[in-house]
């Protein structure tokens, strides 16, 4: 009973198709890619079921005596990756398919691309995470030097190209902004903080995120009343790949509780960026695809959180960082970056050799997905 509960849960999200799926050249796992500009066959899996091929599989896996989801889905899994024949695919190390696909069809290629910014303490949770062993791919595009030192335990070749779902983005630079500061929100819903796979440490950071977001927006707040400053927020029930996750409403009425004000518009979160004289954020890797886009990014966080930024944070202060709870300093250095020009900021950015790397468009993968097809 407990098996047929989960597995109705599971249909429930799911879209349903009543014919089969068609080849493609390239194949997507998953949905931080909403769109990949290639002039080529491509198809994004992500919560479709096709009916036809469903059925097949489970008549064959009844047939054989051994029902279980994990093997209705990993059959299911085979046959639809059959049908569709890609010569390619791509998939990042949070929907863990492109492992998967790799072990189920050692012959095609696999390519990998990473998606959270993961720190050195997270490593535990990123291999609690992705279970299945070995972890294999013929390309892995990472952020940087440092995630590959930490993504090591996977099979691969590394491609340093930074965030690629910030890659593909493109965005319209607006020279007048309509907000002084940009709130990039990391709320989450408390059921979805305590996992039974998370260790303590994550449950513990999970929790005081949410009280130290509480902390930065109520001096937003104070900052916007008495500056006159206008303050948007990037809600995180808003983003794609969190909408499934995240009330909408629970979101909102935390902001509600901690910042006296605030406006949010139904665009992307790089658009409001656009929109917005400097963004700031404690851990979210939107902060820092910001930052590889040259935009003015300023991180918050206190001693707990350190390890988390080490690339970022080398130490306690600098001009787009703050590490502590010191509101009239804090203050100070918000509006100072608001303050600093973007000639005086692309000039640090530079001498500092800052940020991931940029690659518009994503060319090198693109390049490289080509010479397969």
């Amino acid at each position: 009973m407990k098996t047929f509960i989960k597995f109705t849960n599971i249909l429930y999200k799911k879209k349903f198709f009543f014919n089969s799926p068609r080849k493609t050249d390239l194949l997507i796992f998953g949905n931080t890619l909403k769109s990949f500009n290639l002039k080529k066959k491509t198809f994004i899996l992500h919560n479709q079921i096709f009916v036809p091929v469903l059925i097949w599989s489970t008549f064959k896996i009844i047939f054989k005596g051994h029902f279980s989801l994990k093997k209705l889905n990993d059959l299911y899994f085979y046959e639809i990756i059959k049908i569709m024949s890609p010569k390619v695919a791509l998939g990042n190390e949070i929907n863990f398919n492109i492992f998967k696909f790799k072990k189920f069809f050692p012959d095609k290629v696999a390519i990998a691309y990473q998606c959270v910014q993961w720190g050195e303490f997270q490593k535990r949770r990123l291999s609690e995470w992705l279970k299945m062993r070995p972890l294999i791919c013929d390309y892995f595009f990472v952020f940087d030097k440092e995630s590959q030192k930490i993504l090591n335990f996977v099979k691969s070749k590394f491609i340093i190209s930074g965030s690629v779902r910030n890659n593909e983005i493109i965005t319209k630079k607006k020279k007048k902004k309509k907000y002084d500061i940009m709130f990039i929100s990391e709320f989450r819903d408390k059921k979805g903080l305590v996992k039974k796979t998370s260790s303590k440490l994550i449950k513990l950071l999970g929790r005081e995120s949410l009280t130290f977001q509480s902390f930065i927006l109520k001096v937003l707040s104070d900052l916007a009343q008495e500056n006159n400053l206008k303050v948007c927020v990037s809600l995180a029930s808003n983003r794609p790949e969190k909408k499934d996750s995240i009330s909408d409403s629970n979101e909102k009425n935390f902001l509600h509780k901690n910042i006296s004000k605030f406006y949010s518009e139904p665009v992307t979160s790089y658009e409001l960026a656009e929109k917005s004289k400097i963004a700031i954020h404690f851990h979210s890797t939107l902060g820092k695809e910001l930052l590889a886009r040259n935009h003015k990014v300023m991180f918050v966080l206190y001693s707990k959180f350190k390890s988390i930024n080490k690339k970022y944070l080398p130490n306690k202060l600098g001009k787009y960082w703050y590490k502590g709870k010191d509101i009239k300093f804090l203050k100070k250095k918000i509006i100072h970056l608001i303050k600093l020009n973007e000639k005086q900021w692309l000039s640090y950015l530079k001498k500092n050799n800052i940020g991931y790397e940029f690659d518009p468009e994503n060319k090198k993968l693109k390049k490289l997905i080509n010479s397969f097809l």
